[in-house]
């Protein structure tokens, strides 16, 4: 094996796990298709990656987080009442034509979904959530994927897509992900590749994260990654 070879070898593992920034991951995957001995790494290395997400013990919810989040409904809720019946209604500088429709919600309202946002991420990662978090369904095509799904869940600093009822992608085969980023129409490799577990089950951190990318693609690619997609995508996400 050449020095470049041992060279990328010592990238493989942060490039599996999504520590290379876009130009990086592009980079590697680029240099990687010419080195047989590295896919093969890359295609170890991911079926350990792979299988961390299912490693995590799920931790309920702490049994006092419904109080703590009554607690800020009901002080919100007595100091508008406080404060009189427009005090939810803040004053709003002149706002473009698409937004004229958006009205504040009512207290009751906004102390449902206050309860129920803060219940929600009690319920995954039992603790705070981000404002900014989102899940975003894709579509999934492709035989026998009638009973598949795929979501892309979004946090303010990290992203990761989860698949569930997938098939395999075959011997010497795995998926992989691509970004579509603003302005572009060809996919870029997003430095990420996964399998999926017995059941369809699978998952994968989007690198770089997803601030500048309209579209997340999943192929089937030979095993250690393409430079560019060689198959139909079998997962698709519109993130704008």
């Amino acid at each position: 094996m050449s020095a470049e070879d041992d060279r990328l070898r010592d990238e493989a593992a942060a490039w599996v796990l999504g520590a290379l920034d876009n130009t990086e991951a592009a980079e590697f995957v680029r240099r990687m298709e010419a080195s047989p001995e590295v896919r093969r790494e890359v295609a170890e290395l991911q079926e350990a990656a792979d299988a961390l997400p299912f490693s995590v013990v799920p931790v309920g919810p702490p049994p006092e987080l419904r109080d703590r989040i009554m607690s800020v409904v009901e002080a919100e809720a007595e100091l508008l009442h406080a404060t009189g019946a427009r005090a939810d209604r803040p004053y709003r500088p002149p706002t473009p034509w698409w937004r004229t429709m958006l009205r504040p919600l009512p207290v009751a309202a906004f102390a449902c979904v206050l309860l129920l946002a803060g219940v929600a991420a009690g319920l995954l990662i039992s603790g705070g959530g981000s404002e900014s978090s989102r899940t975003v369904a894709a579509q999934v095509t492709g035989d026998g994927t009638a009973n598949a799904s795929a979501q892309v869940e979004i946090d303010a600093d990290s992203a990761q897509l989860v698949v569930d009822g997938m098939q395999p992608p075959g011997a010497g085969h795995v998926y992989q992900v691509w970004y579509v980023h603003d302005g572009q129409t060809d996919p870029v490799p997003a430095g990420a590749l996964f399998d999926v577990d017995s059941s369809g089950q699978g998952a994968a951190a989007l690198p770089g994260g997803v601030d500048d990318v309209k579209s997340v693609l999943v192929s089937v690619e030979p095993a250690g990654g393409s430079q560019k997609p060689t198959t139909q995508p079998v997962i698709a996400a519109n993130l704008s």
